[in-house]
C-alpha cells in the first residue's frame, strides 16, 4: 500500500507549504498541517480497506461474467442435443439417485446418533451359552447380584415386556379398549438412558416397591393419539389390565425405548410400569430380563467389561451347579446399546453402499464416453474459439461448466429417484434392518447429494474437457482432420473408459453374487432340531 502512504504524504506536504506561505515557521506549519488533516493512520486504514474491496470486485467481475456466460451457453448447447442430454441425464439420475437413497439408509442406521446421551457407554448384559442357544436374557437375581457387586456402573435397570389392555376413558370419540405395548422396568431405566420426561416427573427409587402407589409413564405418541395431548393427563388415573394406575409423566417424542430391537424386546413401548426386580425370587433359571447398565464417568469400557467378567466368575464360584457344569459353557456377556440396536447390518450396508458407488462410477464412465463421442462433432467449434484467442484454460472452464450444469440437473432428478427408491425400501422393509423407518431425505442427505454432484461433474467432465481443449486448431480445421492420428489417442481413451465400466460391472455383479450366496447359506444352516424359536434372546417370527 505504498501508493496510499505516498498520496497522504503528498497532501500533508502541500498543506504544510500553505501554512509556511502564510507566515508560519516550518515546524509550526507541519504541526498545523497534521492537526488539520486529523487521524492520518485511520485514514490510511480506511483507504486500504476501500482499495482492497475495489480490487477484489474488479477481479471477481470478469470471472462471474464469464461463468454466467458459460452457464447460458451450456443450457443452449444441451437444448440443441436433446437425445444426448436425455441419455446423460437418465444415466446420472439413476446413479446419483441410487447412491443417495442408500446413503440415506446408511445415515439413518449407522451415522445418526441414538436419542440417548452416551449410548456407546450403556452396556446390555446377557447370559451367553456359546455352544448351545447363544445369547439369553438375565434373571432378576442376577441383576440384583450385578448391582450389589459391580463397581463400574452408575445405574442398572431390568426391563421385560408386559402386553396389557388400556380400558380407561379418553377424549377421543371412538375411545375403545386398546392393546398397548407396556414394559415393566426398573425405576432407574431412564437414569441409565439419560432421558427426562417432557411433562411430569421421572420414576423415583420408591416407585414399584411393595405398598407404593401404582404409577405409569406414557410415551408422547400414546399421549397424543389417545388423550389428544391433554396437559392435564399428569395425575390422572388410567386402567391398565384392569388395574388403576396414576400417570406421573410423558416422555419426549423420540423416546419409545426399546425403539429398536434390544435382546428379545422388539416392539416399541407405549407405557412403562416401574417394578423393583431386586425383591423378585423366581430362581436363576427363570431368565426374562433385558438388563442395561450405564458406565460410571472415568471408567473405560474395557474396565467395565472386565468388572462384569469378575462378577460372572463369582457366579461360577457361588453357584457351580448353575454356571459351572462341565456340559454347560456359560459366561456373562455384554454389548453396547448401539451395537445391540444396530446389530450385524453394518458390514452389509457398507458393502451395499460400495456396490452402489460402483454403479455410480459406471454411470460416470458412460457419460464421459458420451461426452467424448459428442466432442468429435465439436472439434471445429473449439478450434475456431482457440484460433480467435480463447486460452485452453478458458475452453476447459466452458466444457466443465457444461458438465456441471448437466450433473446439477441430473442430481435434481436423482433426488426424485432417491425419494421414490427410499419409499420402495420402506415399503419392502423386512424388519431386519434397524432404524430403517427413520431414513429420510434430510439436510445431511441433501449436502451429500450436492457434494456428490460436484464430484461427479468434475470426474465426468475433466478428462473429456482436457482432451477436447488440447486439440490442435490447425489439425481440426484442416481438410484432412478426419484422417489424422489424433483419432488414435481418442480411441485409446474411450477404450480405457470401456474397460473401467466392465471392471466396475464385474465388481458389482461379484458383490451381488456374494451377498446372495451368503443369504442363502445363512437361511439354509441346519439347526439340528425342529424349532419354534432358536434363541431365548432373539425373538423369532411366529
Amino acid at each position: 500500500m505504498k501508493d496510499i502512504r505516498d498520496e497522504i504524504e503528498f497532501h500533508l506536504e502541500m498543506q504544510t507549504r500553505r501554512f509556511i506561505d502564510a507566515g508560519l515557521d516550518p515546524i509550526a506549519a507541519r504541526a498545523k498541517a497534521l492537526e488539520r488533516m486529523g487521524d492520518i493512520r485511520a485514514a490510511a486504514q480506511q483507504s486500504r480497506a476501500i482499495t482492497v474491496s475495489m480490487e477484489t470486485t474488479v477481479q471477481k467481475t470478469p470471472w462471474l461474467q464469464s461463468l454466467s456466460q458459460d452457464v447460458r451457453y451450456a443450457v443452449r448447447v444441451l437444448r440443441r442435443t436433446p437425445l444426448f442430454t436425455a441419455t446423460a441425464l437418465i444415466t446420472l439420475a439413476v446413479g446419483i439417485g441410487a447412491t443417495t437413497a442408500i446413503f440415506s439408509v446408511v445415515n439413518a442406521v449407522l451415522l445418526r446418533e441414538l436419542p440417548y446421551p452416551n449410548a456407546d457407554r450403556i452396556l446390555v448384559f446377557y447370559d451367553e451359552y456359546p455352544k448351545s442357544i447363544g445369547q439369553a436374557a438375565t434373571a432378576p437375581e442376577e441383576l440384583a447380584d450385578i448391582k450389589g457387586q459391580s463397581q463400574a456402573f452408575e445405574h442398572l435397570a431390568g426391563i421385560r415386556p408386559q402386553i396389557s389392555a388400556l380400558t380407561d376413558d379418553c377424549p377421543a370419540a371412538d375411545c375403545e379398549p386398546e392393546r398397548v405395548n407396556a414394559y415393566a422396568v426398573s425405576p432407574e431405566l431412564f437414569d441409565v438412558l439419560g432421558v427426562l420426561p417432557q411433562r411430569g416427573r421421572p420414576f423415583a427409587a420408591s416407585d414399584g416397591a411393595t405398598g407404593a402407589d401404582r404409577v405409569v409413564m406414557l410415551t408422547d405418541a400414546l399421549w397424543r393419539r389417545r388423550y389428544d395431548a391433554d396437559p392435564s393427563i399428569i395425575g390422572r388415573t388410567i386402567s391398565l389390565a384392569g388395574i388403576p394406575r396414576i400417570v406421573i409423566g410423558v416422555m419426549p417424542a423420540e423416546m419409545r425405548f426399546p425403539d429398536e430391537p434390544v435382546g428379545y424386546l422388539t416392539d416399541r413401548a407405549d407405557i412403562w410400569i416401574p417394578v423393583s426386580w431386586e425383591n423378585t425370587k423366581d430362581g436363576r433359571g427363570n431368565q426374562y430380563l433385558v438388563t442395561l447398565g450405564s458406565v460410571r464417568s472415568g471408567v473405560s469400557m474395557t474396565q467395565a467389561q472386565a468388572d462384569l467378567q469378575r462378577v460372572g466368575e463369582g457366579f461360577k464360584t457361588r453357584f457351580p451347579d448353575r454356571y459351572a457344569e462341565p456340559k454347560v459353557t456359560w459366561r456373562l456377556g455384554s454389548q453396547t446399546l448401539t451395537e445391540q440396536m444396530i446389530g450385524d447390518v453394518r458390514l452389509g450396508l457398507i458393502v451395499l453402499f460400495g456396490a452402489v458407488g460402483c454403479v455410480l462410477l459406471i454411470a460416470c464412465a458412460n457419460v464421459a464416453n458420451l461426452m467424448l463421442a459428442r466432442g468429435a462433432s465439436r472439434r471445429r467449434e473449439l478450434a475456431v474459439r482457440s484460433a480467435l484467442g480463447a486460452s485452453r484454460r478458458r475452453l476447459v472452464q466452458q466444457l466443465l461448466v457444461e458438465t456441471l450444469v448437466l450433473t446439477s440437473v441430473g442430481t435434481v432428478i436423482g433426488l426424485g429417484v432417491a425419494a421414490l427408491s427410499l419409499q420402495l425400501l420402506l415399503a419392502l422393509n423386512p424388519g431386519s434392518i434397524p432404524r430403517l423407518d427413520t431414513a429420510r431425505i434430510d439436510g445431511t442427505v441433501l449436502l451429500f447429494a450436492s457434494v456428490l454432484a460436484l464430484i461427479t461433474g468434475v470426474v465426468v467432465g475433466l478428462v473429456p474437457a482436457w482432451r477436447q481443449a488440447h486439440t490442435d486448431p490447425q489439425v481440426a480445421l484442416g481438410d484432412g482432420a478426419r484422417g489424422t492420428d489424433t483419432a488414435s489417442p481418442r480411441r485409446r481413451l474411450r477404450g480405457l473408459l470401456v474397460m473401467t465400466e466392465v471392471a466396475m460391472a464385474v465388481v458389482v455383479l461379484t458383490a451381488a453374487a456374494l451377498l446372495i450366496r451368503s443369504f442363502i447359506a445363512m437361511a439354509g444352516v441346519p439347526v439340528g432340531f425342529i424349532r419354534r424359536c432358536a434363541s431365548a434372546w432373539r425373538r423369532c417370527p411366529v
